[in-house]
Parts: C-alpha cells; sequence; structure tokens
C-alpha cells in the first residue's frame, strides 16, 4: 500500500504539470514540479518506519544535495536557451546532475 500511495502521489504532481504549464505558464508548473510530494511522502515513511531522527539524518543528507538539483535545473534552462530540443536540455540537466552527484560521492559529502 505504501508503494501504491507513493506512486499515485508522484505520477499526480507530473501528470498536472503540464496542464499547469498550459493554464498558468511555464513558472507556475515549475513551482508545481518542485512540490515536495515525493520528498514528503518519503520523509514520512521514513519516519514512521525508522523514527525522527534517521528522518533528520535523511533532511540533512538532501541539503547536502542541493547543489546537485541546482545544476539540474541550470543544465536544463541553459540547454533549452541554447536551443537544444527538450530531450538534450534534459540530458544536459541529467548530465549535470549526475557529475555533481559523483563529486559529492567523491568529497563523501553524501555518506
Amino acid at each position: 500500500m505504501e508503494f501504491v500511495l507513493r506512486f499515485v502521489a508522484g505520477g499526480l504532481v507530473i501528470a498536472l504539470a503540464p496542464i499547469v504549464a498550459n493554464r498558468y505558464g511555464g513558472s507556475i508548473a515549475g513551482l508545481i514540479l518542485l512540490f515536495p510530494i515525493v520528498t514528503l511522502t518519503g520523509f514520512g515513511f521514513i519516519a514512521l518506519r525508522s523514527g525522527a531522527s534517521t528522518m533528520q539524518a535523511a533532511a540533512a543528507g538532501s541539503l547536502k544535495t542541493l547543489p546537485a538539483v541546482l545544476v539540474f535545473l541550470a543544465g536544463v534552462y541553459f540547454g533549452a536557451r541554447l536551443g537544444l530540443p527538450a530531450s538534450g536540455a534534459l540530458g544536459a540537466g541529467l548530465a549535470a546532475w549526475l557529475i555533481v552527484a559523483a563529486m559529492l560521492l567523491g568529497a563523501k559529502v553524501v555518506r
């Protein structure tokens, strides 16, 4: 049941994003996409299964990895601005995320 709840909640946010983008614009859709539904439910289930201290540690780990999310978003933005097709811009964002994530792991920021 837990898996189904996470799947449905995340899926709803993803399904709503293009509708919101068409109706209200890309900035509002971007806000919707960063709504922490996956994070919220994930942290909630961590707390239920492992306790508040484990949830706190997971939150600290997430804070440490924010640079990877930032470079993903920058890669998508600048890739699209440079005229890459959507798949290329998303690929640029993913590549940037992978590089920074690897750096964070190599620097033992995330462990």
